[in-house]
């Protein structure tokens, strides 16, 4: 079902937006701790650090690819708040040919780079072989991943989140299905892990494809579809690119910390990892809110209605106080007993329970940022959060590199916190200079 989001309650059109987002995202990241909990029970500690230590670089280009067909459904959801059926079906044509074509480039560059990346990290040598091989399988999937992110994207621009809900629970259950199958009966090791993912996110971008085909017909694209103007193209890749790029970016910083983090050994990497999975699942309410205000704001901005913006923005400022607030209550009190469930090894409990309180405590920034950036992103408004996440990426590789040698493990903890405070800062000053206008630009 679509949600015209430039009419009604406000508030209304947010949450029930976000909520099938947060319930996607939610099952995502569970079939990803599933990963998780079954590799570190199967396969053991090194194994869990392995697929751990790929983190950072598994994100420079699946996060490039995600950013770059958000930056794509934003020109989508324009067109749908300015009610052009036409430039809505031209703009999906055009985000299917520019996505596939940075899908080929990506995965080139990713099995290119994967061993140079893990050995520039200084992933501890007794698990780089487990982590060259996952990495190189995901790496080998990219088109899958794009095509994945792409028609999830088109489907929220179009106003439906419940589509892309339905085919991702499908596939989380096939995922985990998978995961036991290569694993525990088929034996494959950490490459079983990577080719259940890739066959999950396969079966979700199809199911979404079909459902969106038979409901509605802007996807149903013509041959004429395909002919776009040079004014088109441009436009999209000033949309997509900078959002590639920041994603890129933050992912950069990410390896920054994960070389400090390599440092202090296979434990160090294993509590960072379990930390991490449950620091993912709690954050799906804070993005989905995130990816609802990036739609309001397309839509609104195509429509051409700022002040519907403004308030939308003051109320999506206050629903992001109260989901990380009990977010971080949730991570102090239940957290770790979570932890549990990855392993049982006190010490890698200890450290994995210090990065969860650490970062837990921050995470009324981090929700304010996530607000700040994605409503500039819907606006059209790229270049803001794009600037701003090279001092994210500044903060976040002094914090790592410079904090770990004084304070140890809590300095690489501390990074992300850091991170968040610079780029938050940065985003308000400029926002302080470059004020919302009564006119935005609606081509």
């Amino acid at each position: 079902m679509k949600c015209d989001m430039t009419k009604g309650s406000i508030r209304k059109n947010i949450l029930f937006f976000s909520l099938p987002v947060f319930a996607g995202s939610m099952l995502q990241q569970l079939y990803n701790m599933a990963d998780s909990i079954l590799v570190g029970q199967f396969l053991g500690v090194n194994a869990l650090a392995a697929v751990g230590a790929t983190g950072s670089i598994f994100f420079l280009v699946i996060g490039c690819s995600d950013g770059f067909s958000r930056g794509l459904s934003i020109c989508i959801s324009k067109y749908v708040g300015m009610g052009s059926p036409d430039k809505i079906k031209r703009s999906i044509a055009l985000s299917l040919v520019l996505s596939m074509m940075a899908g080929v480039c990506l995965t080139l560059i990713g099995l290119f780079c994967a061993k140079p990346l893990l050995r520039l990290l200084d992933v501890p040598e007794e698990i780089i072989g487990d982590a060259l091989t996952y990495i190189q399988v995901i790496y080998g999937g990219i088109c899958i991943t794009v095509m994945y992110n792409l028609f999830s994207n088109i489907a929220r621009a179009l106003g439906d989140s419940v589509t892309p809900l339905l085919s991702l629970a499908f596939s989380a259950v096939m995922n985990i299905l998978l995961d036991y199958l290569f694993l525990k009966v088929w034996k494959c090791g950490v490459a079983g892990v990577a080719v259940a993912t890739l066959l999950a996110q396969m079966i979700s971008a199809v199911l979404c494809l079909i459902v969106c085909l038979c409901k509605y017909e802007e996807v149903r694209l013509r041959k004429r579809d395909f002919r776009y103007g040079g004014k088109e193209v441009l436009l999209h890749i000033q949309q997509g690119f900078p959002m590639a790029l920041q994603s890129s970016v933050i992912s950069l910083g990410v390896m920054v910390v994960s070389r400090a983090l390599n440092g202090f050994g296979t434990e160090a990497i294993a509590a960072y990892t379990a930390a991490n999975r449950i620091d993912g699942v709690v954050n799906q309410g804070f993005s989905a809110l995130g990816v609802s205000i990036t739609t309001f704001c397309g839509q609104n901005t195509g429509a051409g209605q700022t002040e519907r913006i403004r308030q939308g923005i003051r109320s999506s400022v206050k629903m992001m106080l109260a989901l990380t607030v009990t977010g971080a209550i949730f991570n102090l009190t239940m957290g770790k007993w979570l932890l549990t469930l990855f392993t049982n090894e006190n010490h890698i409990l200890e450290m994995a329970e210090m990065h969860l309180t650490i970062i837990s405590l921050f995470y009324p920034i981090y929700g304010m940022l996530i607000i700040s950036r994605n409503s500039l992103q819907g606006m059209g408004r790229v270049m803001i959060p794009m600037c701003s996440s090279f001092f994210e990426l500044t903060a976040r590789a002094l914090s790592a590199l410079l904090l770990s040698k004084i304070i140890g493990f809590a300095g690489v903890c501390a990074a992300n916190p850091s991170a968040w405070i610079l780029s938050l800062i940065v985003v308000y000053l400029a926002c302080r200079f470059v004020p919302l206008s009564q006119k935005e630009n609606k081509e």
